[in-house]
């Protein structure tokens, strides 16, 4: 007769599932404008109502509702023969604070899932690079948009003579811009600077430059640029240069900051944001955090870099020791290197006056 009594194992299992499945409701509740209607509102909604206010259909709405109240995330009330879904006030702040435009990354993963379970048969194809699509990069900039006033904020305090400069008005770059969410907000900041946003991906340049339209900044301009063909004539314009979470996303990361080390003048700064766990998972099994930020480089970085049998994979948690060194190997010195919010790190770099030798 079978044992009744479950393995831990087991129930963390089945509460992982749970949690997963509850994910891609809360996700797509968010994405759909369900949780704002919800927050919006001053009394309690059937899922009529919000079907209504969001041009959405009802059966799936209330689906979606059910799911999140039985998770404990939504509150139900029952008058006569209707439902009506409502949130605590007092947590509404939550639903739509900070942290929940990160809920779009379960569906931007969920997109890529079929493709990269291609790449990983061993008959498969190596990769699959995100330039077709933006919904992973445009949760990307999403979550890097939260603490963009942290990082700012370090790499101000922490760059000598930077924040005159930028008043003064210098020419910056950041290569691997995306949607150019963090370039436009510094463009904003600084009117005086001329700002360069570039990425590979049209896609991306192209929902960029319509996102920021609207913005009214006549000092940036975005362009297409790959990182491994630099123009001549971009060599030693720009007196700060910015990546954020690009460079362990390229396939050869010596070779991507060796050009961009071309684009420094001899003694400016670069600014390179990436990642900060360790690069051994042993270190990093303690770290909750971690767990996710595999699956995200699962889906994400490795598809990105894994292109043949040449390629340097590192994945999203490289480790600081491994950026710092080749960082160095590629011309420039560290100045110094700034933790935040338990995941990312602000390096601060100073092109050296002779590139390292190759």
């Amino acid at each position: 007769m079978a044992s009744s009594v479950k393995n831990p194992l087991q129930d963390k299992l089945e509460e992982t599932i749970r949690h997963t499945l509850v994910g891609l409701a809360l996700s797509m509740s968010y994405e759909l404008g369900i949780l704002e209607a919800l927050v919006m509102s001053d009394t309690p909604m059937t899922s009529q109502e919000i079907a209504d206010a969001k041009q959405l259909k009802e059966r799936y709405v209330r689906e979606l509702l059910n799911s999140l109240v039985c998770a404990q995330i939504v509150d139900i009330e029952c008058h006569g023969n209707g439902y009506y879904y409502t949130v605590d006030k007092e947590l509404s702040p939550i639903l739509l604070g900070n942290s929940v435009p990160v809920l779009a990354g379960i569906s931007a993963v969920a997109v890529r899932f079929e493709p990269v379970m291609k790449c990983a048969r061993k008959d498969g194809p190596y990769g699959c690079t995100y330039t077709g699509t933006t919904q992973l990069v445009s949760f990307l900039d999403k979550a890097s948009s939260l603490v963009f006033n942290t990082e700012v904020n370090i790499i101000l305090e922490n760059t000598p003579g930077l924040k005159d400069k930028l008043e003064a008005g210098v020419n910056v770059i950041e290569v691997g811009c995306g949607m150019g969410t963090f370039i436009s907000r510094l463009a904003q900041c600084f009117p005086a600077s001329t700002f360069t946003g570039s990425d590979y991906s049209s896609v991306c340049l192209e929902k960029g430059r319509e996102a920021i339209s609207a913005m009214n900044l006549p000092n940036l301009t975005m362009i297409q640029l790959d990182v491994f063909k630099i123009p001549e004539e971009m060599h030693g314009k720009y007196d700060l240069v910015v990546t954020r979470g690009f460079i362990h996303c390229l396939p050869d990361p010596t070779q991507g900051l060796t050009n961009i080390r071309k684009l420094v003048r001899p003694g400016s700064y670069y600014v390179m944001i990436e990642v900060g766990p360790e690069d051994d998972v042993v270190l990093n099994k303690d770290n909750p955090k971690t767990a996710g930020l595999y699956c995200m480089s699962a889906f994400h970085c490795v598809p990105q870099t894994c292109l043949d049998d040449t390629s340097t994979t590192h994945g999203l948690l490289w480790g600081k020791d491994t950026t710092i060194r080749y960082a160095k190997k590629s011309g420039f010195k560290l100045v110094s290197h700034h933790p935040h919010t338990n995941i990312y790190v602000v390096y601060i770099l100073q092109a050296e006056n002779k590139q390292a030798e190759q």
